[in-house]
Formats: C-alpha cells, sequence, structure tokens
C-alpha cells in the first residue's frame, strides 16, 4: 500500500487490518523509503481480531513511503482498508481512498 509520512500537504496514511480467521496470527509491517532502506515491526493479530495503523504515527520521517503487510501464519487471512487522511489542522480537506484486499499466509 502506499504510505503517506506527511508528504503532499501533510496527509498521511491510516490502515485497518482484519484477522478473518478463527486463530490468532502474526502481521509483519514492512515500510520501504525512496532508497530501498526498510523497516519491519511485527505484531500479534488476535483470531477475529482488528489492527489500526497510521503512519502519521509509525513513521519518524517525512516522506513517502510503500507498505507491505504479511504474515507467516499457516491458516490465518488478513484483510486491510486503505484511507488518505488529511492533516488535523490546516487548509487540506478531508480525501480519502479506499482500497480492499485479502492476504493468506503461504507454505515455506
Amino acid at each position: 500500500m502506499g504510505a503517506h509520512g506527511r508528504p503532499f500537504g501533510g496527509y498521511n496514511t491510516g490502515c485497518g487490518v482484519q484477522n478473518l480467521s478463527a486463530i490468532a496470527g502474526t502481521l509483519n509491517l514492512t515500510y520501504y523509503d525512496s532508497i530501498g532502506g526498510s523497516t519491519t515491526t511485527s505484531s500479534t493479530v488476535a483470531r477475529n481480531g482488528y489492527m489500526g495503523i497510521y503512519q502519521g504515527t509509525d513513521i519518524s520521517s517525512d516522506g513517502a513511503y510503500t507498505a507491505v503487510i504479511t504474515t507467516p501464519t499457516a491458516g490465518v487471512t488478513l484483510g486491510a482498508t486503505v484511507n488518505e487522511v488529511a492533516p488535523p489542522s490546516g487548509a487540506a480537506q478531508q480525501s480519502t481512498a479506499h482500497r480492499h484486499f485479502h492476504m493468506q499466509a503461504r507454505p515455506a
């Protein structure tokens, strides 16, 4: 997904990830910057659980990023909605773009 860390008029990206499975799983979130550097964090998502991700607080440096969400947990399916969010103050108006997708772990 495209991840904005305040680059274009201060916009950020928010993402809601839903675990669509009856088992808990690991969610890996990897951010890639414009020169290919990456940072990965991992979290546990409860069975049928939800996790909110907000680049406005997750990314320490302003700029455009790519974020990749994966799960290594067999039998877990994740779904996500991605939104572009205007800054809390200033002249920019709320702007939203939705993308829906799902993913499953692949056997190693």
